[in-house]
């Protein structure tokens, strides 16, 4: 039986997301007769961060439901630009709170927990 779906290239699965995603890959195929492309998985702090530093400088910034912890992060990005940083050292500035934040058990994105993941048909 042919895999229904392929992944994009730079995201990992494990073994556990792997057979989640072919079980909805299948079914998904079975519905629909299309394929699905997974485009995100688990990411660290620093990948969070690289994700989260396209959205903030547009319309999708304020897509997160824990504004506290958004508010920190936005804090490092607003913070770099102002001081005309370049955008490695924004995004490891946005990182080093990320991963503050999830020390303390807090999670601006599922991607951060290996619980989350993206598709596209």
């Amino acid at each position: 039986m042919p895999n229904h779906y392929s992944v994009k290239a730079g995201v990992t699965l494990d073994a556990a997301a792997t057979a989640f995603v072919a079980k909805v890959a299948d079914a998904f195929f079975e519905a629909t007769t299309k394929d699905i492309t997974v485009t995100s998985a688990y990411r660290g702090p620093q990948e969070q961060a690289a994700a989260m530093y396209v959205k903030m400088g547009g319309p999708e910034w304020d897509i997160y439901a824990n504004k506290d912890a958004l508010t920190e992060i936005r804090a490092a990005y607003v913070d770099g630009k102002a001081a005309k940083q370049d955008r490695a050292t924004i995004v490891a500035a946005m990182a080093a709170v990320i991963e503050k934040q999830t020390g303390q058990g807090t999670y601006i994105s599922n991607h951060l927990r290996a619980s989350a993941l993206d598709f596209r048909t």
